[in-house]
């Protein structure tokens, strides 16, 4: 994949994030005044749960480290960038959620 290739898609992923993201925020009850919320957008850089093409899937270690990075966080609403199929997506609710942070909603669009 050509460089020019690859940012193409990579500015696909990152527009469609911030699109799930704004319409997350916009279909979300209102805040009061006193009240706020954490957003992020992470770039996964291919979680995948199974070997794509030349794509490798991510190793047990390199998924602790993205789990460790969203607990640390703490993002009410994230936007991740690089994600594999709905199953990966699926594999890191459920691990972060036995580690304390529930991401009940969510949507997965493919780029």
């Amino acid at each position: 994949m050509t460089n020019s290739v690859r940012r193409s898609v990579q500015d696909r992923a990152i527009a469609l994030g911030t699109l799930v993201l704004f319409l997350s925020i916009l279909l979300s009850p209102p805040l009061s005044a006193a009240e706020s919320f954490r957003v992020a957008t992470y770039n996964l850089e291919n979680y995948l749960d199974q070997p794509a093409g030349n794509r490798p899937q991510k190793t047990p270690e390199a998924k602790a480290k993205i789990r460790e990075s969203l607990r640390a966080l703490r993002a009410d609403v994230v936007a991740l960038q690089e994600m594999g199929a709905p199953s990966a997506l699926a594999e890191l609710r459920a691990s972060l959620k036995t580690e304390g942070l529930d991401y009940t909603y969510w949507e997965h669009v493919r780029g």
